[in-house]
């Protein structure tokens, strides 16, 4: 399934590209190598971090990133690889093994935690670039994901779900609404499956199928799946929680495109009432601290919440 969507990926980048040639991105800051593929090993390749075909180009700090262009490159540097690339570094060239056992335990726990540290990293901005709406953006966080949870956990599972969900919510914004369905129903197919039950995936997949549903123009399916997604999120944070709120956003929306006034107010001021008692909480805790002039950071519940 990953190597299907690395090979749509290309197109839909540069088409979306095309359209925004006026759009600008932050510039890289990040040099590049340039690779010649035929001084490779034999039997070795290497393929561009973003679409999957054949890298050109190959990030100067790491020297682990690849890319088939510098469009790719600055893609990738401005969605993720910024924030990542010295520990990169440190993962895919650990220090030697030690002989001693004790040490070498202490190395692969290391390790281990670098790459959990990175997977929360690649969904934290994945989501933040959701919020901000820059799609194409989310498609390098996500993509680092899945290359990072098939170092962890080697097949297909569960875990690998947040990654999926960021990408359908990626191809939904793009526009790319088949290939978004596609996704939910992978992510589906693996619930029912390993049975999976009382994650935060569970409320966030019937979100996400309610958007596409809005974006069909079914609306009473969406409010379906909104229902379920309010009951999951509610069972599992209660129901005054940021998390359940998104649900109740994305009704007042669907309320908003069949003309109920009345509801869709209604759903607003709770959506408004859930924030305002949050960002209160988060005033009192940071008026509790020694350094009441450090921002506290955003968590990655609460840009999903909000998306």
């Amino acid at each position: 399934m990953t190597e299907d969507w690395l090979e749509g990926s290309e197109k839909v980048i540069r088409e979306k590209m095309s359209e925004n040639k006026a759009e600008k991105t932050p510039a890289t800051r990040g040099s590049t190598l340039k690779l010649y593929p035929l001084a490779n090993p034999k039997g070795t390749y290497i393929f561009c971090d973003v679409c999957g075909l054949p890298a050109w180009l190959r990030c100067k700090g790491c020297k682990i990133a690849a890319y088939c262009n510098r469009e790719h490159r600055q893609l990738d540097w401005v969605g993720i690889h910024r924030f990542l690339c010295k520990s990169l570094i440190y993962l895919y060239n650990p220090p030697a093994r030690s002989i001693r056992k004790l040490q070498q335990q202490a190395l692969e726990r290391s390790i281990l935690n670098t790459k959990l540290e990175l997977i929360n990293m690649c969904l934290l901005h994945g989501h933040r670039h959701l919020f901000e709406g820059n799609y194409k953006l989310i498609i390098p966080p996500a993509l680092q994901c899945l290359r990072l949870y098939k170092m962890l956990f080697k097949a297909e599972g569960v875990e690998w779900l947040p990654a999926y969900l960021l990408l359908a919510e990626c191809l939904l914004g793009l526009g790319q609404t088949n290939e978004a369905a596609n996704y939910l129903s992978l992510i589906n197919w693996f619930e029912t499956k390993n049975k999976v039950t009382g994650t935060k995936c569970n409320h966030m997949v019937k979100r996400t199928m309610a958007k596409l549903s809005m974006v069909r123009e079914n609306y009473q399916q969406a409010l379906d799946e909104l229902a379920e997604d309010i009951y999951l999120a509610s069972e599992k944070y209660g129901t005054l929680d940021i998390q359940t709120s998104g649900g109740y956003f994305n009704m007042a929306n669907v309320y908003f495109f069949l003309e109920r006034e009345e509801v869709t107010n209604s759903l607003y001021k709770k959506v408004i009432d859930i924030w305002c008692n949050h960002l209160q909480s988060l005033v009192n805790q940071k008026m509790k601290t020694s350094t009441p002039d450090i921002a506290l950071p955003i968590k990655e519940e609460e840009y999903e919440a909000l998306s």
